[in-house]
């Protein structure tokens, strides 16, 4: 049996960085990417390839160019606004890395710190409960668990991102916020039987998002004709700015 429950890069240059120099609390200088934490009874080795992060990468820039085109027709009410300033998103070693780290230490919650020296940094979170290992993610099932959000965001949301919206948005607001240009992901499947011990197997996926979105009163796009407000020096593709 599975259920699903939805929560709001490797390089010497990282290695070498001081995280700590950001704050005692960021992931990167309270744990060793290479090591997992207490709460991981046993962790299950998973696949996560090449293809899984262009996958993850494809899947949101498919949605974020279905949001800047207008052709989002959810929403409370709907259509969504159409984006003339939504950025085209890559992928990043750096805040995968980051991610990788907070999913290892198999704790089902934000982390405290997951800003890196060039970024502010995001961040949604999922989890899936199973009675069995679970050895292969889903990722186009839990990026669009988070997408689905949109069937309760109001167009009044995009041009200032509420306090106290009517209902969780903050996962698709952060998969489309405009300024948003990186992304990097992270997972780990594990047995537990503290949390959920009726199904202790876990697959945790973990992605993070740069420049970091959900700001209080910010907009969360320039609505518009899509790619016609594209910051410099990017330019419009195919309804995003690249």
């Amino acid at each position: 049996m599975l259920r699903l429950f939805v929560i709001v890069l490797l390089t010497s240059s990282v290695m070498s960085f001081d995280y700590c120099t950001i704050s005692a609390q960021n992931t990167m200088c309270k744990y060793k990417p290479t090591s997992y934490g207490t709460a991981c009874m046993r962790t299950i080795p998973v696949n996560f390839t090449a293809a899984d992060k262009t996958l993850i990468v494809s899947i949101h820039n498919q949605l974020r160019r279905r949001v800047a085109k207008g052709l989002e027709t959810r929403g409370s009410p709907g259509p969504q606004p159409a984006a003339a300033n939504m950025r085209e998103i890559t992928w990043d070693d750096e805040i995968a890395l980051m991610a990788q780290t907070h999913a290892q230490q198999c704790v089902f919650t934000h982390d405290a710190d997951r800003n890196v020296a060039r970024f502010k940094v995001g961040q949604n979170l999922a989890i899936q409960f199973s009675t069995r290992e679970m050895k292969t993610a889903n990722w186009t099932s839990m990026i669009q668990s988070w997408y689905n959000e949109v069937a309760i965001m109001r167009q009044s949301y995009v041009t200032s991102f509420p306090s106290s919206p009517a209902g969780v948005i903050g996962h698709y607001t952060q998969m489309v916020w405009a300024t948003t240009f990186k992304i990097g992901c992270g997972i780990v499947s594990y047995y537990d039987t503290n949390f959920q011990p009726k199904y202790p197997y876990k697959l945790f996926y973990v992605c993070n998002y740069a420049v970091a979105g959900n700001y209080l009163s910010s907009p969360v796009y320039k609505s518009g004709t899509a790619a016609t407000a594209c910051p410099s020096p990017t330019v419009p593709k195919d309804g995003l700015c690249a």
